[in-house]
């Protein structure tokens, strides 16, 4: 399938209990296995989804594609 997502993680809305940790990791999981954005935990904003074979509309990630610095 190759899809790429591009998300925004609210730092704010970081889960401190156990409780909430787990349901944000079922969420986000859940998420990656239907690709439907109301899926994705509180916190999270869906930005899109392309194939890796089309150009990113964000432009080369500052770190790269493998997040290491350039």
């Amino acid at each position: 399938m190759s899809n790429r997502t591009m998300l925004e993680i609210n730092h704010d809305k970081t889960p401190f209990t156990q409780k909430d940790k787990d349901e944000f990791i079922d969420q986000l999981c859940a998420y990656l296995y239907s690709g439907d954005p109301k899926r994705l935990p509180r916190g999270v904003t869906w930005f899109g989804m392309r194939h890796h074979s089309e150009k990113c509309p964000m432009g080369e990630p500052p770190k790269g594609w493998e997040n290491i610095d350039a």
